[in-house]
């Protein structure tokens, strides 16, 4: 299966080229070039279209005829999916087996003991069990009900009765002035910042993550800087288009890209890179927040989808 990658790589030394030389005529990254050699296309499945474009480029640099090449990969994926689909029958076949044998299988009858008493009804001792159970009940609520009774003979009521003192003769009284101070409070006028949120990210799997933007927003500033020299391609809501300054083709290192996305008309974006080491990603000026794994990825897709919160 590996005739189609072995081919390339003879090509290619036959004409003394190194894999960086190779990469530097086709505007492919050395990582897909040593794949396609060393026969890894499974690592592309789903993205048949792109790889038959890395072969027709590099099928052109090394002056090899395009469509046999195209063909070759296409007979190469139908050998990987009828081999796929072999071991999914083989699988299934194998579960029927294990199926069958466990219907197959029988357990020995056990040896059931020959004593009576074993198997006596003894259906009376849960009357016995319900009987016993009353009485317990009956004898808390009695010791209960006692302890009640005689904690309240035991109480009695007293009474207290307030004695007053007169007494006769002239009292005079001193009439304090009292000066009421106005006390004033002031209010604290506290002016509240307007805070402006940003929009955050959630983690839904590899290169997939969900953008959450503010009811309040209207637009979203999608800005990209690339960190080597590649190819990539956009899909804005399911299609390939170049509006808003997202265009497909070839960018340099260090060259930045900038869209605005209104954000009723924006759902997904699908970002696809041939060499994405070092590239970064933005929505307003917050950056996707990869993972080191993801940060390593040569070829990549990044899948961003749009949740209003």
């Amino acid at each position: 299966m590996n005739n189609l990658g072995e081919k390339i790589k003879n090509r290619r030394e036959e004409l003394g080229l190194s894999i960086e030389e190779l990469s530097e005529k086709t505007m492919l990254s050395v990582a897909i070039i040593r794949d396609l050699e060393n026969g890894a296309f499974s690592r592309y499945e789903g993205d048949e279209t792109y790889v038959k474009m890395y072969l027709r480029k590099i099928s052109s640099a090394l002056g090899l005829d395009e469509d046999e090449m195209t063909q070759a990969y296409v007979d190469l994926t139908q050998q990987m999916r009828q081999q796929e689909i072999d071991n999914q029958e083989d699988q299934e076949k194998k579960k029927e087996e294990d199926v069958q044998k466990h219907k197959d299988f029988q357990f020995e009858r056990p040896n059931y003991n020959s004593k009576s008493t074993v198997y006596e009804d003894k259906s009376h001792l849960k009357y016995v069990k319900a009987v016993v159970g009353v009485v317990l009940v009956a004898l808390i609520v009695g010791v209960v009900y006692f302890g009640i009774s005689y904690t309240k003979s035991s109480t009695t009521s007293k009474t207290y009765t307030k004695t007053e003192n007169s007494t006769s003769g002239n009292v005079s009284t001193k009439k304090k002035s009292t000066k009421k101070k106005a006390t004033t409070k002031k209010k604290s006028t506290t002016k509240k910042k307007k805070t402006t949120k940003k929009v955050t990210f959630n983690r839904l799997g590899t290169m997939n993550y969900q953008v959450v933007v503010p009811k309040s927003t209207k637009k979203v500033t999608l800005k990209v800087v690339f960190g080597a020299r590649c190819w990539v391609g956009f899909t804005y809501n399911g299609s390939s288009s170049n509006t808003s300054g997202l265009k497909s083709t070839i960018y340099t290192k260090g060259q930045t890209v900038t869209a605005d996305l209104n954000v009723s008309e924006f759902n997904s974006l699908r970002i696809r890179n041939g060499n994405n080491v070092g590239t970064k990603y933005y929505i307003n000026n917050v950056e996707v927040p990869f993972t080191s794994a993801e940060q390593q990825m040569t070829v990549t897709t990044l899948s961003l989808t749009k949740v209003v919160k």
